[in-house]
């Protein structure tokens, strides 16, 4: 006789071992394809930050290099970049920074013995060179970074292109090194618990599903020695009683089909119910769910972690109590109006805690409906995307902001001139553009050092900050140079007023670390529209 019980448990404890398998290799495959792409983008915006902050030191030795010719390893060109790389690179994901030129000449490295080394045939260099990002995901036993030699670490290394600030061309290729070890770990952890618990939860749907069909194999070798002895007892009775044992059996073979259907289904229905309670109750997005007419259903942990509101005391409330103010009545109807047309809506929304603090989100909204299509429910999985954002404005302020001085850069400049001249045009005024340049500013660095010529321009640009109006635009420009903006200017003898303050200042005797040093300027000035109508003549 078949044997029910033995077949279903080699059967179903294969089918264990093979989902939870797959589940964690999709899992570890998506997540690393996701790292990967988070971790070309950093590198991308950190080389844009790199080249904004050190395009001054970078574009000699390009053009050293440009020419066949590799930088000395230990020149003070090369020592003084590699430090301001370090300090730049500290408190980032980057290990190890390398440069290029376009023909594959190394012109600077972290590892200064890597100097000189000749790449020409590497693919990433020439992907770079044509504007394009590489990237390449690698285990190394032993790596060299900034603070030394690290074992066993996976990386990320990518080549960008390198466009110098205010350029246009690309003009050399820099490769980064990130250090992903600990969330490829992470990764690993996850995928583990992942494995296990769908191994779990496939184990205890095992052995509940083990007793059903147990118990329904000992029925049916019951109603088979049942049926054996009912054929033994007929097949001494008449003709007459043949008719009524096939009427028996046909009644049973019904009941039978009938049971391993309802087993059948009731198998399904709890594989699906327990998986979609484990699954809402641990996923890491904040998970709401609601009536047709928003009155609120259930929240899952998540919920509670991100907004404050226990479960109890959001249930039957709507999730207006989370609406922060910042949106208005337009923004709203378009939601909704999403939700009719394609029945989901995604976005950005800005909504508040139990604390009253104001947070944002990335939110998906999907409408469930019955076979009639009439709306029975509206579900909300949404995520704190706070990080995110202050990792964007610090960025972007990087990228629009000198490093030393946190003045605004050239990038920062050019705009705020552009929108300057429009107004002028625009109002039949005139602007005034004052370029300054710093006197024996070399002889500076020369005599006293780097670190003290950097601490004299941040000295410089505190002064010339503090005397000029809000309304203007006080830039650095690179080196000893900066630049302000002089917006709607009246007469131009202001202008010239403006100029003689600053030299005054200027001519001041400064004190720096404990020196006395004397700094004075050239200043340069031109007017719209007497001068130019456009930024590259200004």
């Amino acid at each position: 006789m078949f044997n029910l019980t033995r077949h279903y448990s080699i059967a179903s404890l294969v089918c264990i071992i093979i989902a939870a398998a797959i589940l964690g290799m999709v899992y570890r495959k998506l997540s690393v394809e996701s790292l990967t792409r988070i971790a070309e983008d950093r590198n991308a915006a950190l080389t844009h930050v790199f080249g904004n902050a050190l395009g001054h030191r970078l574009t000699p030795l390009l053009k050293m290099g440009a020419g066949g010719r590799a930088p000395d390893p230990a020149g003070a060109e090369v020592a003084a970049l590699r430090r301001e790389v370090v300090s730049l690179m500290r408190d980032t994901s980057a290990v190890k920074v390398k440069i290029y030129t376009l023909q594959g000449l190394t012109v600077f490295s972290t590892e200064e013995r890597q100097i000189g080394e000749d790449k020409r045939t590497n693919p990433g260099i020439h992907a770079a060179a044509q504007g394009e990002l590489a990237s390449e995901l690698t285990h190394r036993n032993q790596f060299s970074a900034f603070d030394g030699v690290i074992e066993s670490r996976d990386v990320i290394s990518s080549y960008v292109p390198f466009v110098p600030p205010g350029g246009t061309r690309i003009e050399g290729v820099v490769e980064v090194y990130s250090d992903i070890t600990p969330f490829l770990a992470e990764v690993k952890q996850t995928q583990w618990r992942i494995v296990a618990t769908v191994a779990g939860v496939l184990s205890i749907l095992y052995g509940l599903l083990f007793g059903i069909v147990r118990r329904a194999d000992r029925i049916i070798r019951d109603q088979g020695a049942e049926l054996k002895r009912s054929l033994a007892r007929i097949e001494e009775d008449n003709q007459l009683l043949d008719q009524r044992v096939s009427e028996r059996t046909r009644e049973l073979q019904e009941v039978n089909r009938a049971l391993e259907g309802e087993i059948a289904e009731r198998e399904g229905a709890e594989e699906k119910l327990r998986l979609s309670a484990k699954v809402f109750d641990n996923t890491v997005e904040g998970v709401i769910i609601t009536d047709a007419e928003t009155t609120i259903l259930a929240v899952n942990r998540a919920f509670t972690q991100v907004t404050g509101y226990r479960e109890e005391e959001i249930l039957g409330l709507t999730p207006q109590i989370l609406k922060s103010g910042r949106h208005d009545a337009t923004f709203y109807a378009e939601m909704w109006q999403s939700l009719k047309q394609s029945g989901k809506w995604i976005g950005e929304i800005w909504n508040k805690r139990k604390s009253g603090e104001i947070y944002p989100e990335r939110l998906t909204i999907g409408v469930v409906r019955d076979p009639a299509g009439d709306v029975r429910h509206y579900v909300g999985v949404f995520s704190d995307i706070s990080d995110i954002k202050r990792s964007q404005e610090r960025l972007d302020f990087l990228a629009h902001h000198d490093l030393l001085t946190s003045l605004p850069n050239r990038l920062l400049f050019n705009d705020r001139l552009n929108q300057g001249i429009a107004r002028a045009r625009r109002n039949g005024r005139q602007l005034a553009v004052l370029f300054v340049d710093l006197d024996h500013f070399k002889n500076v660095n020369d005599t006293l050092g780097h670190d003290l010529g950097d601490e004299l321009l941040k000295k410089v640009a505190g002064y010339l900050g503090a005397h000029v109006r809000k309304s203007d635009t006080l830039a650095r420009i690179g080196g000893d140079e900066f630049i302000l903006l002089l917006d709607d200017v009246e007469v131009p003898r202001y202008a010239g007023a403006v100029a003689e303050k600053i030299l005054g200042l200027l001519s001041q005797t400064m004190t720096v670390s404990g020196y006395e040093i004397y700094v004075s300027a050239s200043i340069g000035v031109s007017f719209f529209p007497a001068d130019g109508e456009d930024v590259t003549t200004l």
